[in-house]
């Protein structure tokens, strides 16, 4: 009885670190993600996206925005290679865009070289001009 209450026990502490493990390494994957801090410079056909990758300062990287029609639902995709400013800034511009439809808009990033996306970030909304 003792060995299989010591077993018991060693299989919930293995558990427990395991799960601690999982939940530091789920923390630390959502502050990779980048951000759009605003959407500006909007025309009939295109938006600049002002975007932040705080972890990336000055970094050159791969980015890949998600642009959602909103009323059609249809999705499109759009990269760019750049390099983030040293405060992790940088603006896209988004063009290719129908006038007067109302667009979201996620982005995801890389370090050029690697192929693995972070996870979208927030969405950000923008309607183009007529």
């Amino acid at each position: 009885m003792s060995i299989f209450l010591r077993k018991s026990a060693l299989a919930v502490a293995s558990i427990a670190i395991i799960g601690s493990v999982l939940a530091a390494g789920g923390a630390q994957a959502a502050s990779d993600k980048p951000s759009i801090r605003s959407i500006s410079d909007k025309t009939s056909n295109s938006v600049v996206l002002r975007l932040h990758d705080g972890d990336n300062k000055g970094d050159r990287m791969t980015v890949k925005v998600r642009i959602l029609n909103t009323a059609t639902g249809k999705v499109m995709f759009k990269t760019f290679h750049v390099k983030f400013n040293d405060n992790g800034n940088k603006n896209v511009t988004v063009t290719g865009l129908a006038h007067s439809t109302r667009y979201s808009f996620k982005v995801a990033d890389h370090p050029r070289g690697d192929h693995d996306f972070t996870g979208y970030s927030s969405s950000k909304s923008a309607t183009t001009l007529n």
